[in-house]
């Protein structure tokens, strides 16, 4: 089976479900207010157990979330230049449940995007994997739904995710451990006070 193949299968496997509580659920999934939604609430999750700790996990998450999306949507979309399966499929031989544009396909974003949050997440919290993992494989399953990804896409998006969150997550680490360095450093000038003074 070559990867077309696969992906013409699982695409036609997907979107065809046809099960109307399960398309809505897709629907909702891929719009942008459940992605800010979810980022909000891991936020404020974030917010109440870590505290001030906290602050280096949101960092790292809008840092990796940033990085995803625009090399994403400018470079690595552009570069692949794949047509999404609502343009390329015949006309009358899926389903698409949502308006989209004559924009690239590979990777998915939302894939990306939810698989990053994920990820640096499960850095900040390994419990949280358990919650946000699985959501952000339904919002990328979402997007074969709803018609407009084929399932590498989803693949491609996921590993493009993992880069960012990696990256990101190295990057906050690093930033932490020059505001601790900053912070312990003695201030310039400052003099001990000769002993029995």
């Amino acid at each position: 089976m070559t990867v077309a193949d696969f992906d013409t299968a699982g695409f036609k496997a997907i979107n065809g479900l046809g099960f109307a509580p399960l398309d809505a659920a897709w629907i909702m999934a891929s719009t942008l207010e459940f992605g800010l939604t979810a980022a909000g609430l891991v936020t404020l999750y974030f917010a109440w157990r870590k505290r001030w700790d906290a602050v280096w996990i949101i960092l790292a998450g809008v840092l990796a979330v940033a990085l995803c999306d625009a090399v994403g949507a400018r470079l690595i979309k552009p570069m692949f230049g794949r047509v999404r399966p609502c343009f390329a499929l015949p006309p009358g031989t899926f389903r698409l449940l949502v308006h989209m544009g004559p924009t690239n396909s590979m990777p998915s974003l939302h894939a990306a995007n939810n698989m990053t949050v994920a990820l640096v997440a499960l850095l900040g919290e390994r419990r949280t994997g358990w919650v946000l993992i699985p959501l952000a494989i339904f919002v990328a399953i979402s997007r074969i739904g709803v018609g407009v990804h084929w399932p590498t896409d989803l693949l491609g998006g996921f590993l493009w995710g993992a880069l960012c969150a990696a990256l990101a997550w190295g990057l906050s680490r690093l930033a932490l451990f020059g505001w601790q360095k900053v912070r312990r450093k003695p201030a310039s000038g400052a003099s001990a006070t000769p002993a029995g003074s």
